[in-house]
């Protein structure tokens, strides 16, 4: 009888990954940003999840390798230019609701490199929340990209780095 946030899905929104003449656009304070990861997380519970935050890191490796063993699964936060502050999204889900979540991609070259089956992507992070018994949970999650399948299915669940308490 408690909230269990969970991730739904993930996708690339990113007009400019198949531009052969892409360029990172500087950051800048009132602009649009055309390149994006989207996280859709639910509420699988039966209560509302309170002081919901999703971290959405990615890592990229050579082409046909896996993750290092070893790898920590770090939280990375991209320096950001004069005059942008970070705002970090806080929210609650109440039982059955989604919530589709945005992350702006500065600079898509890896991404790119990976669409091209140059390296691998994995896109990991964790959805932290407070039950209404003023408990905190953690869960966390990892995919692979799989640029050649149809984009429904590009991403695919890693073995590790996937779970909930």
């Amino acid at each position: 009888m408690r909230a269990y946030v969970g991730p739904e899905g993930i996708e690339l929104e990113m007009p400019d990954l198949k531009n052969p003449n892409y360029a990172p656009i500087p950051v800048v304070p009132g602009k649009f940003a055309n390149n994006l990861v989207r996280v859709k997380v639910k509420n699988y519970g039966q209560t509302q999840a309170n002081s919901t935050r999703i971290w959405l890191n990615w890592h990229f490796v050579p082409f046909g390798e896996p993750l290092p063993r070893s790898f920590a699964y770090p939280d990375m936060e991209a320096p950001l230019p004069p005059g942008i502050e970070r705002r970090p999204s806080v929210f609650s889900l109440f039982p059955g609701q989604e919530h589709n979540f945005g992350v702006v991609v500065d600079d898509i070259g890896l991404f790119i490199a990976a669409n091209q089956s140059k390296s691998n992507a994995y896109l990991y992070g964790h959805i932290d929340y407070i039950d209404v018994f003023n408990t905190r949970h953690v869960s966390k999650f990892c995919y692979f990209y799989e640029p050649m399948r149809p984009p429904e299915d590009q991403f695919t669940p890693c073995a590790e780095h996937f779970n909930a308490d």
